[in-house]
């Protein structure tokens, strides 16, 4: 009685409908997609739920937009904090420039003055004081070179600070990371986004996938990356889609508890997942498919 169960539950998986013969059925299962629960990475006021269940979405497309008024008003003070800090730039870089003319002016009359001085037309109290000048214009000079370095590394700071909030900016427009579809929406307009907190279920529509069950027996002449067909039920025949083993699973289910006989083995089955190409959307969630070799 035992083994006569067996071999009809094996015979189940061999229906006589559709494209090829019986030997190439290989078991039934419900299409599934990729489920993504998309949240804010920003907290705020939700200003725009742009989607609505069962709505197709595209990846990359803004599905919500949360308050980007407080990272809009710092994006703005940062940027005028910058503008600040390059005038500033600009202004010691003149500032430099005069010195460098007036440095480069103290040293042709300094050098002047030594020749006179060597002529005997010049006094060493009036080449002292060039001297003194002299060094004195070129510690100004380098004064203003470190000032300027300090400047330069505070415009460094501010584009940082400005690239941080352009950042925080472009977060509060969340984005779909998939072409799919809404599979639940959980926020409204007016209620507050978080990081911890979905805004939307999406699924991703491109490949679905769809886990089988296959008996031991079967099991053998399944590899990863074996190229299989999905049939849908479509007119008389079905249609059937391309598609791949993407996982098998390592340990046998439905099992019974002592497996001692070859008739006890035929019981193990094991799970079995393929991957089909949808980018036409023919699969749908919880649609019932059948998998051909």
């Amino acid at each position: 009685m035992k083994k006569a169960m067996i071999i009809g539950l094996i015979l189940s998986f061999f229906p006589s409908c559709g494209k090829g013969s019986q030997k190439d059925f290989l078991g039934a299962a419900n299409a599934e997609m990729k489920v993504y629960r998309i949240a804010a990475t920003v907290q705020g006021s939700v200003l725009s739920m742009l989607k609505e269940e069962g709505e197709a979405v595209e990846k990359d497309e803004v599905i919500a937009v949360v308050d980007t008024v407080p990272v809009g008003l710092s994006l703005k003070e940062i940027r005028a904090g910058a503008d600040q800090v390059d005038r500033q730039y600009e202004a010691k870089q003149a500032e430099i420039e005069a010195l460098k003319s007036d440095v480069a002016a103290m040293k042709r009359e300094r050098d002047r003055t030594q020749g006179l001085l060597a002529k005997g037309s010049a006094t060493v109290q009036s080449l002292d004081n060039l001297e003194s000048q002299y060094a004195s214009g070129l510690l100004k000079q380098k004064a203003a070179e470190l000032a300027l370095r300090s400047l330069a590394s505070q415009k460094e700071i501010m584009k940082a600070r400005e690239e941080q909030a352009q950042n925080q900016l472009s977060r509060c427009f969340v984005a779909s990371p998939c072409r799919g579809v809404v599979l639940a929406r959980y926020r409204n307009e007016g209620e507050i986004a978080s990081p911890s907190s979905p805004l939307f279920e999406l699924g991703a529509s491109d490949t679905v996938q769809a886990d089988f069950f296959l008996p031991q027996v079967f099991l053998s002449g399944i590899a990863l990356g074996q190229q299989l067909r999905v049939r849908l039920d479509q007119g008389k025949k079905g249609e059937f889609l391309p598609a791949r083993v993407s996982w098998i699973s390592n340990t046998a289910e439905f099992s019974p508890k002592n497996i001692q006989t070859r008739e006890s083995r035929n019981g193990l089955f094991f799970r079995v997942r393929v991957l089909a190409d949808n980018k036409e959307g023919k699969l749908k969630r919880g649609m019932p498919v059948e998998i051909w070799r």
